[in-house]
């Protein structure tokens, strides 16, 4: 079986190691080190930050005949959040190059399951909150990533 939580952390590190220093990534929250440093708004500068909050995983290809369980797909919401529309077209792109190179990285118990990609299921549009002042902008991005396990074991 898939280990959602290990995909989701091996996803994580691969969008810290391909956007830092400046881009921070939460694990389904916001980062501490995110938004505006001193955390109220308007104070000091806004550190762009992203979420990666994991969807649902389903059988990727259940019609073809392969070991219960072998492929896998799993849904995740990546969102962008920056304190200007310019920051925020930097920083989603950063984070969306970052998605499109998410593959062959292998996960799971004994490195069992390999990504074979991520793709994009929508490109969000860029969105103004202005539940604080200054408002800050976001993107959320629906990615679906494909797993199969890396080498033949038993269902």
């Amino acid at each position: 079986m898939i280990e959602v939580g290990r995909l989701t952390e091996a996803l994580i590190t691969h969008l810290q190691v391909q956007t830092s220093p400046a881009l921070v990534i939460g694990d389904g929250i916001a980062p501490r080190e995110g938004g505006w440093q001193q955390g109220q708004p308007n104070v000091h500068v806004f550190r762009p930050y992203a979420v990666v909050i994991t969807g649902p995983a389903t059988m990727a290809r259940p019609d073809r005949v392969a070991p219960n369980g072998s492929e896998w797909s799993v849904s995740y919401s990546v969102r962008t959040f920056a304190g200007s529309p310019s920051q925020l077209r930097t920083y989603y792109q950063r984070v969306r190059n970052a998605v499109d190179t998410f593959n062959k990285v292998l996960f799971g118990a004994d490195d069992a399951f390999k990504v074979v990609h991520a793709q994009f299921e929508q490109l969000g549009s860029e969105t103004r909150d202005d539940s604080v002042d200054p408002p800050y902008w976001q993107v959320f991005d629906a990615v679906r990533v494909e797993a199969s396990r890396s080498r033949f074991q038993p269902p």
